[in-house]
């Protein structure tokens, strides 16, 4: 079957991507805007204030991350329940792990032989920024043994960090692929029925920080969708905005604002809970879907996993090399405004290049080898 993309679904993608690098910036560079006032504000306290109001949704990693998750399990449930040759589930589930580990190879070495020369220098920027998330990172060696255990095991496996610390997610993005997988072949022995269990499963998962809680749900807006089941007019702009205002729910800090009346949950749980709710508004919203649709949006989706592959060694070299050097002449927010632009820039085209020419050049290997497989 011919995988048909879903242009919303690529600019939801492309916008959560650059956020996620402006929230990582963030962190090193603004750290109130994660840590409140327990930290150093550079911003007159607007860095602060962030920290806990519904405007910090653009910079909350963690509810990104969720939003990813969610895509995935939405776009891959979706593969599966319209699947016309139920024998090619099993190739689906064989073409993820070389799907997702080659292009994660490549960059995993570059990092590797960063640490070897010693061309990370975020540890120097910790005493200005203040930030104590700059310096956990990129400061022991690394031997070619350890990184081959770490990028092509340890880091689906096991969630590993020393290859970059935005990596600890993939391991649950591996897992709750299958588990999408899995849930959205049961919909085509028991197709009217199979909610039930999905919200089985979103059942015992919820209230337990647990990103996997994305990928039940996110197959049950596939099997939504599926099923005809549409929502009433005026309700889906409103899923949006509760969606957004549930991913505003503080990481850093503990509430002191509205959100307090939110703590029965962990934060992992609101952000889950509002990345359901904001795609369930997008998928019957079709202004919603018609913005997201834009050529940008959608060509930033497309590039989305490199991106993510890239920034964090991005920023704990160039990003911060940048401030480094320039911090004496352009003062601390001229030389962060200076550090952010180039480094956006740089993301995007490395993430661009490496898309084209590694990411897309693997992907057509991997496809011409497992049809020689299949074959056979």
């Amino acid at each position: 079957m011919e995988k048909k993309r879903i242009d919303w679904v690529d600019g939801l993608k492309g916008i959560a991507c650059i956020l996620i690098f402006c929230h990582h910036f963030a962190l090193i560079f603004f750290p109130a805007t994660f840590y409140g006032p327990w930290v150093t504000s550079h911003l007159g306290a607007i860095d602060t204030s962030l920290a806990q109001s519904p405007l910090g949704v653009f910079f909350n990693g963690n509810f990104l991350l969720a939003v990813f998750c969610m895509l995935s399990a939405f776009i891959l449930s979706l593969q599966v329940l319209r699947m016309e040759d139920k024998s090619r589930l099993g190739a689906v589930v064989a073409k993820r792990y070389f799907r997702l580990m080659p292009p994660l190879f490549g960059v995993g070495l570059v990092v590797w032989l960063f640490l070897r020369f010693g061309l990370f220098t975020n540890a120097g920027v910790v005493e200005a920024t203040g930030s104590p998330w700059a310096g956990l990172y990129y400061q022991g060696s690394l031997s070619f043994r350890e990184f081959l255990e770490a990028a092509l095991v340890r880091v689906w496996f096991y969630g590993d960090e020393s290859l970059s610390t935005a990596f600890w997610m993939l391991s649950r993005l591996f897992y709750g692929s299958f588990l999408s997988i899995l849930l959205s072949a049961v919909a085509w022995k028991y197709p009217k029925r199979a909610w039930v269990l999905y919200v089985a499963v979103a059942a015992l998962l919820f209230d337990k920080s647990e990103l996997l809680l994305a990928f039940a749900l996110g197959t049950l807006l596939a099997w939504l969708l599926e099923s005809g089941i549409r929502l009433p007019k005026l309700t889906a702009p409103a899923a949006v905005l509760l969606g957004l205002v549930l991913g505003g729910y503080p990481s850093g800090i503990a509430a002191t604002n509205f959100y307090r009346f939110f703590r029965g949950l962990t934060f992992i749980d609101w952000h889950i809970l509002g990345a359901f709710v904001l795609v369930l508004g997008i998928l019957f919203w079709e202004g919603a879907q018609k913005l997201l649709s834009r050529r940008l949006f959608r060509w930033l989706g497309k590039i989305s996993y490199s991106v993510y592959l890239i920034h964090i060694p991005l920023l704990f070299s160039l990003s911060t090399g940048i401030f480094r050097w320039t911090e004496g002449t352009l003062g601390y927010l001229g030389s962060a405004a200076l550090s952010f632009g180039v480094s956006l820039g740089a993301l995007i085209a490395l993430a661009w290049l490496y898309h084209r020419f590694v990411e897309m050049g693997l992907a057509r290997l991997q496809d011409r080898l497992f049809s020689r497989l299949e074959k056979k």
